[in-house]
Formats: structure tokens, sequence, C-alpha cells
């Protein structure tokens, strides 16, 4: 029966009524509705969002919230979910405006109201940041709502949990007491229902939630564990709790036996298992032991059912638990089941004590107290706090934006403007967050406050030893590590480290909405940088012409043949093509370092070749590994550092000088961001090394990789954000096909067809090209085309031809189209791209000058959906490649040639998500049959079988294996295959 409510509800994950028993059918649902179909979208996208955590998360752990910003607060500072405690509401939250012991004595619509007012200002939140141009969270976390024991019989349960509907509560608890003598779970004098009872509230409920079509979470909880009487022996799974022998109340209750409760509680959960989501028992104590008996009995009956804990405030935790014991309670409590765990009165305790400790101290010390708790709050902005700027929390900067918008831009009456809170909590630094941004493009001179606040640093660090390498230093390494040079990566680090945490973190809630539905859209908050005629600082001479590049690793043999290749310019790749041990990375390091000193050679061991640079060499372009990668042989504070500012930091530390002298630059490629605010953050880090190296502002030069569909969005102001340095954007095609798919992991509409079907032709990445040539022309930097992977075909001539006729055509449509240059992953195909370009240029270093004005993409345009086919031979192309990528990337080799083609970590993602992505849409192959994780099985023991053959005995493929379906079998899509493989390496000494 269940099957028919996954029409009724329509919005609802896979499997969301397994194990879901109901007493009614769908007809009476339908008959049940109005005419009109309500879309409750808080209460629906809360409750599918709740259930994910439960299934994704160890344990969601929530504190209970008495106000609108004390749930604000919690939000900010992380929380995934939000208790709505009916005790709370009964002190201090109530529609009567009195104040009540827990004992339902307040007005039964008070709960529904708190969550309205909780939801109106977290809307409020949510849109002073997306006015404010940075929406960095969802905002809309999923509320757990008390709806005590009903306030009466089901037709209340039924009528209070429309109400927390439509006041977009994802999940609501209702208890088996008996409401009219409702008592706090840790009073005395409790009186439970009969089991039957219950059971009809609950379904009374979740047939409420059904008429409303949401899949509200609900949970029920026993009151069993202290309760000391019953109302009714009426159903028979209560009478061996009732004590015959002390005989009734003068109110007609039964009496239960003493000792009996935590036994009572098991029968009553697995009574009400079937009819809930969640089960909750209301213990005395925090006993680890009792939590565990429940918890084996229900599941041993019900496996995998889910449970809820009261981390109640009731229980003085330190003398019934150690510290230690503390520490680990809910990780403990997590692995038994008990996957939603909450202090119910945390706002209660956290108001009046924070209140009383200000008051006391302000009677005795006034202003002083009162300034203590203000320098308290600015030492808590860096981990999120903004609340000490009060004008903006609440909204003030919002109706601003309202004002400007009415009035034409011309309002003069602007709360923010002149306000103290804008002359003494903004900080210069901050971008100007309400209304339009004003335009003011900065000179390249250096800002004295800036550079001493540099030395300063420098100094503190230079007197620090709190820098630690895991690995050992071999002879030579000298070269490149240094103190001078730890130095320098721990001022990055410590300067830095929090920001890149909270773009890390933002990506993570920016892919929430995206799996709630939300589509990317252009900024607008960000209308003058898009309007104003601004350029980019500037272009060096020996970056004006980068008709060819050439990419890869950074080898010895491949650095020099990479500057020898006649490619104008050598991106040496410390991310998707190198593996990043330790070993790799240094060496790569001390091969750059020799060759912009013209100290490299290299003879082949094996053929005695000699390999030299020449006399013209190709411009020197270095890419660190992307924000998201750490570098966990270096440790700052007992933090590992990043691995984009360490590849960053040590390249530009030892040779910015010397490539200054040398008459070129510190030149960058900066890869993986998702929006502005990360090209933000890489602009901080080039004013701070430029200004600890003593270099002018501008020097360090970079182009960043539009290799993420969200920063399409975002190209302007990437571009505004980087203005002193940056030099032109680049698609990286095989990491946006990549992005693609992440970023609409969630939603069957986006499935894919073959990898190989999903060219540049393709409408969404044709749109994207043209836009990423239109944005850069109009402000002067150089748009660059993408990857030709392919490499020449020596054992078959007629392939050879075709493939290099395939290069031919992507470079001369990339020319037609407006690019100022292409990548190619090989030297033999330098040739192929330089002719195709210089077709087009006509004797011109490149074709800044040449607008597009006829490009215009929509928001929708930009991500139009790919069609083609779907095949087993693409299904096998994607598990071969990854296998023979992955058991390559764990022996140390970051780029492998495979089936003409040059593999890196970027194509190895696009193969092995689309894998993931198959699967867990149960996509179609054009035979008709329906991929799935038995299939993928099948054919990676099929596909690893022939690589055995192909491979030597010492290899990684049991390691690859094993990794390739850990991804494709996951719930959850992993956001890169790098970030695990590279913890495995770190685990082996690498």
């Amino acid at each position: 029966m269940n099957k028919a409510f996954y029409d009724l509800i329509r919005k609802v994950p896979a499997g969301r009524w397994d194990g879901i028993k109901r007493v009614y059918g769908p007809d009476i649902v339908r008959q049940l509705r109005s005419g009109v179909e309500i879309e409750y979208t808080l209460a629906t996208n809360g409750a599918n969002r709740l259930w994910k955590l439960l299934h994704t998360e160890p344990y969601i752990n929530s504190l209970g919230a008495i106000t609108g910003n004390q749930a604000m607060q919690m939000v900010r500072s992380g929380l995934n979910a939000i208790y709505m405690s009916g005790w709370q509401i009964a002190a201090d939250g109530n529609t009567a405006g009195s104040m009540y012991p827990d004992q339902s004595l307040y007005p039964s619509n008070s709960g529904p109201e708190m969550v309205r007012r909780v939801n109106k200002t977290l809307e409020r939140a949510s849109q002073i940041e997306n006015a404010e141009g940075h929406l960095s969270r969802d905002w809309f976390v999923p509320i757990v709502a008390d709806a005590e024991a009903g306030f009466g019989g089901p037709l209340n349960c039924f009528e209070i949990m429309k109400a927390y509907i439509e006041a977009g509560a994802a999940g609501v608890h209702f208890e088996d007491q008996l409401a009219s003598e409702k008592k706090c779970g840790h009073l005395g004098g409790k009186v439970l229902i009969p089991t039957n009872a219950h059971v009809r509230n609950l379904s009374a409920a979740r047939l409420a939630a059904d008429v409303c079509g949401v899949p509200t979470v609900i949970i029920s909880r026993t009151d069993a564990e202290s309760a000391t009487l019953l109302t009714s022996n009426i159903d028979e799974r209560d009478c061996e709790f009732i004590d015959t022998l002390a005989g009734r109340t003068a109110e007609g209750f039964f009496r239960l036996k003493q000792g009996s409760g935590l036994q009572h509680c098991i029968k009553r959960g697995l009574s009400a298992a079937p009819y809930s989501d969640l089960l909750w028992w209301e213990t005395s104590t925090p006993n680890m032991e009792h939590a565990k008996v429940f918890a084996e009995a229900i599941q041993k009956e019900f496996p995998g059912k889910m449970m809820a804990y009261n981390c109640s405030p009731s229980f003085n935790w330190r003398a019934n638990l150690s510290p230690e014991a503390i520490a680990k309670f809910q990780a403990e409590l997590g692995a038994m089941g008990y996957k939603f765990q909450f202090v119910t009165l945390a706002g209660f305790h956290s108001i009046n004590f924070g209140m009383f400790e200000l008051a006391r101290k302000y009677k005795d010390h006034g202003m002083s107290a009162y300034s203590e708790l203000q320098q308290a709050e600015f030492k808590s902005e860096p981990h999120g706090y903004t609340a000490v700027r009060h004008q903006r929390e609440v909204g003030t900067g919002y109706f601003d934006t309202v004002m400007l918008a009415v009035t034409g831009g011309k309002s003069s009456t602007l709360a923010l403007s002149e306000s103290t809170e804008a002359a003494q909590f903004t900080k210069e630094a901050e971008p100007i967050p309400y209304g339009l941004p004003a335009i003011a493009i900065q000179s390249a001179a250096e800002p004295a406050v800036a550079r001493a606040a540099a030395m300063q640093m420098k100094q503190n660090v230079s007197q620090d030893s709190s820098v630690q390498l895991t690995m050992d230093l071999e002879e030579g390494d000298e070269k490149v590590i240094s103190t001078e040079t730890m130095q320098f990566l721990a001022s990055l680090h410590r300067r830095f480290e929090k920001k890149r945490q909270q773009i890390l973190e933002a990506r993570k809630n920016r892919q929430l909405l995206l799996n709630a539905g939300q589509r990317p859209k252009f900024l607008t908050t960000t209308g003058d940088i898009k309007k104003t005629n601004w350029k980019i600082l500037g272009t060096p001479k020996d970056l004006q012409d980068r008709q060819v590049e050439i990419t890869g690793p950074c080898d010895r043999k491949m650095v020099i043949n990479a500057l020898n290749s006649g490619a104008k310019t050598y991106m040496a790749d410390f991310e998707d093509s190198t593996t990043p041990t330790w070993r790799n990375l240094i060496e790569g390091q001390k091969n750059l370092y020799d060759a912009i000193r013209g100290e490299i050679s290299f003879e082949d061991a094996q053929s005695g070749k000699q390999y030299k640079v020449g006399s013209k060499p190709a411009v020197l372009m270095v890419r660190p590994r992307g924000w998201h990668l750490p570098e966990l042989h270096v440790q700052i504070d007992g933090e590992p550092m990043s691995g984009s500012l360490f590849d960053f930091g040590v390249y530009v530390f030892n040779n910015a000088r010397k490539l200054l002298g040398n008459g070129t630059g510190p030149y960058f490629y900066l890869p993986k961001m998702e929006n502005y605010h990360e090209a933000e953050l890489w602009n901080e880090v080039l004013n701070a090394a430029e200004d600890y190296l003593k270099i002018p502002r501008g020097t360090i030069k970079v182009t960043v990789l539009v290799e993420h569909i969200l920063l399409t969005y975002e190209i302007d102001e990437v571009l505004y954000s980087l203005r002193d340095h940056i030099v032109g954007l680049n698609c990286g095609r095989w990491d946006y096909i990549f992005s693609y798919i992440k970023a609409f992991q969630n939603h069957r509409e986006f499935l894919t067809p073959n990898r190989s079907e999903i060219r540049m032709t393709t409408p969404f990445m044709r749109n994207y090209s043209r836009f990423v040539i239109k944005a850069c022309h109009q402000r002067g930097a150089h748009a660059m085309g993408g990857m030709a992977a392919q490499i020449p075909i020596k054992s078959n001539a007629e392939e050879n031809t075709k493939a290099l006729q395939a290069v031919r055509e992507d470079k001369v449509r990339e020319a037609n189209e407006g690019h100022d240059g292409t990548w190619v992953a090989h030297p033999g195909l330098v040739g192929i791209a330089i002719e195709a370009f210089a077709a087009t240029l006509n004797g011109k270093p490149n074709q800044v000058d040449r607008l597009r004005p006829d490009v215009n993409p929509s928001a929708a345009g930009l991500i139009e959906i790919p069609l083609g086919s779907r095949t087993e031979a693409g299904l096998r192309h994607n598990i071969n490649v990854t296998l023979g990528y992955l058991e390559a990337w764990l022996r140390g080799t970051g780029c492998v040639p495979l089936y003409n083609l040059m593999e890196d970590a970027a194509t190895a993602e696009i193969s092995r998500s689309q894998i993931w992505q198959w699967v867990h849409h149960n996509a179609q192959l054009d035979d008709g049959r329906t991929v799935d994780l038995g299939m993928v099985e099948n054919v990676i023991n099929e596909e690893k079988a022939k690589w055995i053959t192909k491979l030597q005995t010492q290899n990684r493929l049991d390691d690859a294996t094993n990794l390739l379906f850990k991804f494709v079998s996951d719930k959850n899509l992993k956001d890169f295959l790098t970030l695990d493989a590279y913890k495995k390496l770190v685990q082996e000494g690498h």
C-alpha cells in the first residue's frame, strides 16, 4: 500500500516509507484533501533534509531555541537542526504571554507560532545574505517540534500536526502521556495513556501529514521509564506492567510496577515503531547501558530503526559521568542508532545565565563589564559570529536595498550609510555589504598599512617553532624547504586558514541548496560591477601571446620537454596531473627551481639520452592544488595547511625575485573555484605574498580556470575581485563536466549521456565557453580554450590521422569562437594548435579586441541538459578508465595515457561521478537495462580482470577497485576522489 503514497506525497526520497505502517488507505487521504493543492515548501524541504541528515550523518546534534535570534545563531554556528521544546514555550514563549511549567497549560497554537516565528527569522537572515551577494548556506535548517501529548486525542493530534506543517516544521514528536495531566519528563505524577491510544495519535499525525502532502518526520516518545500511572488496562500490552495489588488511585488511574520502566519503554517502542520514523524514550539519567539495552531490543525486531535521545539539562552531567565519558557520549549513542540528539532547554539556560552574569558584573563594574562582553563578541567574529553589528543582523541593510530599489538608487535616507555601526564596526577591508556596490578601481601602489602588518607578521613567525614536517628531508631539498620558506608558509596559514575553512563550509551549504532544487542564477547585488566599464590592471609582455599552452606534471624530463615543446607557455601542474606524494611535490618544486636558474638537465638511464632546455623555452606558469586539498605533511600549530597555499607559497617564495630578474614573473593558474568569494580570498593571498616579499602590487599574475558551473554565473565578479592580478580565464572543460554532474547529483532529470558524447558543441558547454570569451574581452583579459587530451597514435596511422583531425577541428572552432589560445597535453599537438590559431589571428598575439555582443546566455541556457545515449560500452569505458587511473595514481603517477587520451584527475572524476549518477538514479541503457549496483559490481570485476593481464604483479589494482566501489556505492557523491585516495597514500607513508 505504501507504493500509492509515493504518488500522493511526490517530493519524497526513495525508500522513505520503508517499514512504515498506515491504518488507512490512499483513498481517504484524497477524500480529506481540499480542491486546491497547497505546497508546504518549508515543511517539505525541511523533512527531506532532516531525513537525509539522519541517514548520512553519524548523528544530528541539536539545541533547543527559545527565540528566533537564538535559532539564527545556531544555524550560523553550523548546527544542522533546531529543536523546539514545549517546555521552553511554556516557560517564556507561548501565545498567552504568561509563564507556565511544562504541563500543557498554555494554548495549543503556541508551538506552531514559535516555529513560524523562527522560520521568519531564518528567512530574514537568508534575505540579508542574498542581498549582500554572498548567500553562503541554506538557512532553513530542519526544525523538530514538540507536540506534547497532542493537547487531546486523535483529532487534536491531527489538527496540531497540520498547524506545525503550515508553520514549516520538519519533524514533530508526540508523547504517550495523558494530555490533561501532561508533565515534564523529569517531573513526577506522569500518567500514561494505553499503547493503542498512543498509536492512534501517531496515525492521526501521519494522516495529517499525508493530507498536506508532506513527508514530516514523526517521532514517538514514551515516558514509561519514570511514569507511575496508567489511565486504562484496555490494551493487553500494558497489563504486565500494572501493579494489581496496589489498587487504583482516587482518580481511577492504575498504578504501574516499580522497576519495570525500561522494559515498559521497550514494549511501547516496539508497538510504536511501525507508525513512527524515530523512537524516543525519556530517561531519568544519562545511562549508556540502559540506552544500549533499549536500542538492541528495538533493532532486533526492527533492524535499522532510528532513535532520538534527550541530552537533558535535568541531568547533572558531571555528577553522573566523567568529563571523558561526557565527551564521547553522543558519538557512542550515534553508533547505537540514536540519530537525533538534542538539549531541550539549551535556550532557556543560556539566555538566563548569560543575562544574569552580565547584570551581576554590570552592577559592580558598570561599562567595563559590558565592554568585556563586546570584546568576547569580537573574538568570535572569525568563527562566523556577526551579531556584534546588530543593525545589520536584523536587516537594516536589507531594507536600505528596498529603499534604493523604489527610489531608483537615489535615496538620501539610508539607515546604515552614516550610522555609528558603519563607522565603528565595519572593517575597511570588507566588501560593501548593502545595496549596489560602488566601483573604485584601486591603483597598483603598495598600501603602507598592509605592508606594515605583513612585516610584523613576518617578524612574529621568525620567532616561532610550531611548524613541523611529518616527512624527512633529503639532500638538496634545502633549495626549496628552508626555515625562511616555512616561516612564510606559516604566515599564510595563520592568516588565511580560517577563511579557507569558511569557503569549504559554504560549498557544502551551496550544494545543499542545489540538492533541494535551487538552480544557479546570475547575481543581482553586484550590478555596478557588470555595468561599469573597468578593465584589469594589465598583462605582461611575455603573456600577451598564449596561443598554445602545454600542461603536465613537474617531473624533470616533462619539465624540460614542455619548455622545449614550442608552446608559448608551460603550465607546471601540481594539481590534476600530479599525485601529491611528498617526494613528487618536493622534487617538482626543485625541478622548477633549477629550470628558472638554467640549471636543469636530465639523462635517461635506459637510453643514455641527454635532455636540456633550449634557447627559447616556453613561459613558465604553475598550478597549485585547489582549496579543498590539504597538505597533510606540513603541520602548523597542530593543523595541516592548505595544499593550495603550500604549492603557491613554496614556489613564489623561492622564485619570485629570480623570475623578475629573468624578465618574467611569478605566474599561476588557479583551479577549482566555485564562487567569487574564493577569488577574493586568492586576491588577499596574492597581496599578502607581495607585501611579504617586498614586490610591487600586481606583480603576481594569475589565470583562473572556470571549471565549475557555478563560477560561470560570477565571471565578472571573479575578474573584478582579482583585477590587479588576473590576466585571463580558462575553460577547464573536463572539470566543468564533472561539476555539472556533481552540482545536480540529487536530480534525475540531469542524467548525462556517455562521457564521449559531451563535447564543447554540447549546448551548455558551448554557451559557457562563449560567455567566458565575452566577459574576458570586455575586461581586457585573455580567454583560453580547453584541453586537447589526445596523444599521437604511433601504432595506427589511420587512427592517428582521425585523432589529429579531431584536434584540428576543435582548435579551429576555439579560434573562430574568439579564444586567445588553447591547451594541449602532448608536444605532438603543439604544431596543429598553432596552425589553427594562426589562421584566425593573422599575426596578432591574441584577439582580446574581439568582443562578443551577440553572446547573452540565459541562466537556464548555461545548464541545458545534454542529450545522447547511455550504453554498456560507455559504462565499461568509465569503469576501465577510473580503475586504470586510480591504480596509477596510487603508485604516484597522476597523468596516465589510456586509450590514446591523456587521463588526469579531471577526466577520471567525470568517469567515476557518472557511474555514481547512473547507479543512484537507476539510469536506463539504450538496450533497456537499468544500471544498478549489481551490474556495476559485475562490470568492475570484469574490467579489473582485463587490467590484471596488462599490469605487473606489483600493482595497486585491488586498492583502486575498492576505492572505486566505495565511490559508486556511497549514498552521497564524494566531492573529490583525490581526497580519499590522498589520505590512503599519507597513511602508507607517502
